[in-house]
Parts: C-alpha cells; sequence; structure tokens
C-alpha cells in the first residue's frame, strides 16, 4: 500500500520532500552501511545536529523493507506505531524500563544490486542540482571492511566520493568522513585507501587526488556504546545501554565538523591526537581490560551474563572487590604514570567511574563466553601495556594483576594432555567444580541446540560450545610455543599448559613465563621487561595461583561447584592467602608463598 506521506519504490525508500521532521535546508549525511551501531549512535547524533541522514545498506536490503514496513503500517492505520520516517532504538535503563527512541531518517537505499545501487546513485547526484550540502559521510563497516582496498565496501565508497566529485556536490565546508568501527587510525586507513585507488585509476589525471585532499577531512575516531537487538527483529532493531560519556569521540584538529556536532549526547569532539590516544588507551586498559580479566573468571564459574556482577547473591560485591582493585591500584597508576599516553589522574578517575556503572548495569548484560573469544591475545593487547608501565615506574604488580594472568591460563588449559601443535585446533576446557578427570564428553558436535529447546550444549560463537552437566567449554588459541614435545621442537601453548595440570607451582613456570613473552601472547618484552626481578616475581605470583586453579587433588562438588577459584577469590578478598595475601599484596612479597607451595 502507498501511503501519501512517503515514497516507496522497489529499488529506496524516502521520506517526502515535505515532511515537518528535517528543516528544508537541513544539510545531508550519508551514511554508508546500516549497522546497529551506527543506527544508535551516529544517526541520533546527526539528527540532533541539524542533519538529514540517508542510509545506504552496503549488502542486502532488509533496512529499506523495514523502513518500507513501517511506513505500510502507518499507511494502514496502526495506531501503534510511530511515524514512519522513524526507525526505532531500544534502550535499557538500569530499573529494567525499556525506553524506544524513534530516530528520523531521510531516506534507505541499498547498493547489494546494480538497479538499486544505480537508484542511490542517481538520487545523491540529483541532490546538486537542488544545491542540497552534504556535510557528513558515515562510513559504518567492520574490521573485515576495513581490511584492504579491495573490499566491495571500500570500492563502493571511492564510487560514492567520485561522484560527489564530479558532479560538484555542494559541501558544507569539508565533507568528514566518519567510521563507527575500533580500528586503529580508522579514518587514516581510509583515507590511504582512497588516495591508493585514485592513484590506480589514473596516473594523469589528479582531480580526484586534489579533491580527497582538499574537500575531503577523514576523522579517526573512538566508539563505545554496548549494543545487541531486540528479539525476534532480525537485527533490525537495536537494543543497548545508556549512551555513555564517549559513545563517539572524533578527532578533529582543523575544525571541520560540523559544531552543531559538539555537544551532541555522547558526542566528544577532540583536537589533538594526543587526546583521542590517551581516550584510546584508557578504554582499552580500562574497560576492555577489565571485560578480558571477569570474563573468563565468570564463565569459569559458569555465570553466563556479565550482569551477575551487580548481584549481591551471586558473589557480585566479590567481583567488584577484585576489579577495583586492578583498576585503582594498577591500571590507574600504570596510566597516570604512562611516558606514552598523557591521562591525568581526573580522566582515568572518569573513564573508570563511568565503565564501573555500565559493568553494574542489572538488566543490561554480555556473555561472558563470548567475551573470552581471542582472550590468547588480549591478554596482552589489554594488560601488557599496564605491567610494561608500572615496571617503567617503579611501581609494584600485585596479586590482582597475577590473578587475572593466572584465570587466563586456566581457561587456556585442555581437560585432557596434548601433545599437538595446531594452532587451528578446538580445545576443550573444563568448568570450575569439575574434575578435569570425570570430564566426559557425551555431546557430539552434531547435538549444538538451543539451550531454550531443552538442549544442554550451548553454541557460543561460531563453531565454540559449552556443555554445563558435563562441564566442558571450547575455545581456540592460536599461540605456537617452543616445546621439546611438540612436532619440530615446537607446539600449541594448551600442550605446554596441559602438561601443568595437577602439578606444582614451580613446574608451571615455564609455561607461564613462555606466554607472557610471546609476540602473540602476553607480548612484554623479553629484554627491557623480561630481564626486571619484577617481571620473575610476576611470573611466580602467577604459578602460584595457576596451580591452585588446576590442582587436581581438592575435591570438587560438581553440584556446589565453583570452589578452587572462587576460594582463591574469597581469601584474596580477606588478605588470607598463604596467611597474608590479598589483591594489593605485591608479587614481590609472595615469593614464600610461591616456595612453600613448591615444597621447595
Amino acid at each position: 500500500m502507498t501511503s501519501s506521506l512517503t515514497t516507496i519504490t522497489t529499488t529506496h525508500w524516502l521520506a517526502p520532500a515535505d515532511d515537518a521532521v528535517f528543516d528544508k535546508s537541513a544539510p545531508l549525511a550519508l551514511c554508508l552501511g546500516t549497522g546497529r551501531f551506527l543506527r544508535s549512535v551516529l544517526v541520533p547524533a546527526l539528527v540532533g545536529a541539524g542533519m538529514k541522514p540517508i542510509l545506504l545498506q552496503t549488502r542486502g536490503r532488509s533496512f529499506l523493507e523495514y523502513m518500507q514496513q513501517r511506513q505500510g503500517q502507518q499507511a494502514s492505520g496502526d495506531n501503534n506505531t510511530k511515524p514512519t520516517l522513524s526507525y526505532e532504538v531500544d534502550t535499557v535503563q538500569p530499573d529494567g524500563t525499556v525506553v524506544t527512541d524513534h530516530v528520523p531518517c531521510g531516506g534507505a537505499f541499498s547498493l547489494g544490486n546494480a538497479q538499486d545501487k544505480q537508484a542511490a546513485f542517481d538520487w545523491i547526484a540529483s541532490q546538486s542540482q537542488r544545491q542540497c550540502c552534504i556535510s557528513i559521510l558515515g562510513v559504518g563497516v567492520t574490521e573485515a571492511g576495513l581490511a584492504s582496498k579491495d573490499t566491495q565496501v571500500m570500492k563502493d565508497l571511492y564510487e560514492l566520493l567520485q561522484l560527489l566529485q564530479k558532479q560538484g556536490q555542494p559541501l558544507s565546508g569539508k565533507l568528514c568522513i566518519v567510521n563507527t568501527d575500533n580500528v586503529p587510525n580508522n579514518a587514516s586507513v581510509i583515507q590511504s585507501y582512497m588516495m591508493d585507488i585514485a592513484n590506480n585509476h589514473n596516473d594523469t589525471d589528479t582531480t580526484m587526488q586534489t579533491f580527497l585532499s582538499t574537500k575531503v577531512a577523514f576523522l579517526n575516531s573512538m566508539v563505545d556504546r554496548i549494543t545487541s537487538q531486540r528479539d525476534g527483529s532480525n537485527g533490525l532493531v537495536p537494543r543497548c545501554e545508556p549512551i555513555p560519556a564517549k559513545a563517539l569521540v572524533l578527532l578533529d584538529p582543523q575544525h571541520d565538523m560540523p559544531p552543531t556536532m559538539n555537544g551532541q549526547p555522547g558526542v566528544v569532539i577532540r583536537t589533538t591526537s594526543e587526546q583521542l590516544e590517551t581516550d584510546i588507551a584508557l578504554k582499552l586498559r580500562i574497560a576492555n581490560g577489565t571485560h578480558t580479566a571477569i570474563a573468563h573468571t565468570l564463565a569459569l564459574l559458569r555465570h553466563f551474563q556479565t550482569d551477575v556482577l551487580s548481584n549481591n547473591d551471586s558473589n557480585g560485591p566479590l567481583f567488584m572487590k577484585f576489579l577495583d582493585s586492578l583498576v585503582t591500584r594498577q591500571i590507574i597508576p600504570a596510566a597516570v604514570a604512562s611516558k606514552s599516553i598523557s591521562a591525568s589522574q581526573g580522566d582515568a578517575d572518569a573513564a573508570w567511574q563511568d565503565w564501573r556503572q555500565r559493568l553494574l548495569h542489572p538488566c543490561f548484560g554480555l556473555s561472558t563466553f563470548f567475551i573470552t573469544q581471542n582472550g590468547t591475545a588480549k591478554g596482552g593487547i589489554r594488560w601488557g601495556p599496564t605491567v610494561t608501565d608500572l615496571i617503567a615506574s617503579n611501581r609494584p604488580i600485585t596479586a590482582a594483576t597475577a590473578f587475572a594472568y593466572a584465570v587466563l591460563l586456566r581457561w587456556l588449559t585442555p581437560y585432557f594432555h596434548t601433545d599437538a601443535d595446531d594452532t587451528n585446533a578446538i580445545y576443550k576446557g573444563w568448568l570450575d567444580g569439575f574434575n578435569p578427570d570425570d570430564v566426559v564428553v557425551k555431546s557430539g558436535k552434531n547435538n549444538h541446540i538451543d539451550p531454550k529447546d531443552g538442549g544442554e550444549v550451548v553454541e557460543y560463537a561460531d563453531g565454540l560450545c559449552y556443555c554445563v552437566k558435563e562441564g566442558w567449554y571450547e575455545y581456540k588459541c592460536p599461540l605456537s610455543v617452543a616445546n621439546v614435545r611438540g612436532k619440530n621442537g615446537r607446539s600449541s601453548l594448551p600442550a605446554l599448559l596441559g602438561g601443568c595440570v595437577g602439578r606444582r607451582p614451580n613446574k608451571c613456570v615455564v609455561a607461564v613465563r613462555t606466554y607472557l613473552l610471546a609476540s602473540t601472547g602476553g607480548d612484554l618484552d623479553p629484554t627491557t621487561i623480561g630481564s626486571k626481578p619484577e617481571f620473575e616475581s610476576l611470573v611466580h605470583a602467577i604459578a602460584s595461583f595457576y596451580s591452585r586453579m588446576v590442582d587436581t587433588t581438592i575435591p570438587t562438588d560438581k553440584q556446589e561447584g565453583n570452589k578452587l577459584i572462587l576460594d582463591l577469590l574469597m581469601e584474596l578478598e580477606s588478605n588470607s592467602v598463604g596467611g597474608l595475601i590479598g589483591f594489593d599484596t605485591p608479587c614481590t612479597a609472595m615469593m614464600d608463598h610461591f616456595m612453600y607451595l613448591s615444597g621447595i
């Protein structure tokens, strides 16, 4: 059914020219991509800044058809549907209520096939005749789309920019390119791809190169808002946490961004690269670092969502005391002392307070198992800078950091001994509360059933599953290490860790040290860090905790469960590990404990 309020064709959806939502003189903002993050963060900011967003779906037509469906609902008199010039975004409040925002949209196109793409480019070209200014071009593609200049989305972006150049598209200042994925130096990467394509297209005509250099501003960015999807919406309705303080941070050194963007909810404009680098570093160390630290702990203890952190009945306060110690005694002091970033105490404290309240959202959790993916590398990326800065500034590394590393290595330990050197293998570990000798995998690969349907094997990531009843989980660890037991003198890290199960701390030191110094593991420099006595103290502290977590001589109760890791956490909270060790205890003071556990 066609409505007089909108224009529907088989190739695109457009809001009417006389609608009251957008000012007739509003500049256009093109968005290449229709992902949930782009629609829940960038587009609302564009609308708030007085722009009219036009969304171009790179593959498929689902968003275009969604907007057509909403228009059809209004045309048929569905009073429960808000005006169809908008799409929906759900925000889950701390009290559990869901607020649905209706975000205005000026149009929806698809680049998924030749006909739809031509319709999109024809419409954009027609706007130059109407003297419609374009201020921002959002690029909502993922890391895969930015992998090289040869991806389809980069080719589409170049064609779009080429169209704007050839049509003499009126610009309100420079055209600002804003990417909504956390690829490092994302806009600079895009700029290099566009220039490479331009250089390859024509060796003599430099018109496009001049356009890219003088008329386009590529603004590096950082994005941060946890976004999932409304159940049953097929990904079309974002389901989000409340907008964080730094949902979208943009580096705009030449003040090319329209001034109205400044002050939009969650939008922060930076003018120096040092400021943006500090924002990214604090996010990486504090938000991402604590996520990695707690996710492996919770998953091993069979807590499936991070919202357990807000639950007093499920040891939430205990977990938060661990994270508070890790951040306030380790991560923040290291960041403030760091010579690689310019973080003030106030900046670091504010970043932790913002992230801490987000972690404690009682009604918006993420899958702990999902977060554990790529943990091998994340330990180095997210914790390595903190350890490096602590040692460089002569600050103590504490038991909280050692515990985080120990839990990560516990997660990467297989429940059966293996000499495998296949770094592409999928391994199985055992959940805390089970004895690895008692874990028997009865469920086959073809029995991955959604637990809602009565199944017991849950797929938490592509090809990776867990089974609580049988006490196992699957993981990947693509880290190859030197090991005489392995083929050609090498094996996987899980093979090395598997040999530590049931052994004393002194027998675990080699595995711990090997992981910490591996460039694709802990990523600590063997010369500047690995040679320091503080590093050796950290290694021995990790080995002490890790050996307890893989101690097969301690009886475990499958019903009560959660004994080894949870008991260790409780002892750390009460400063009773070895009689006196707590979260804040320096690793240098733990050597006697290591010797005692090792029987030396």
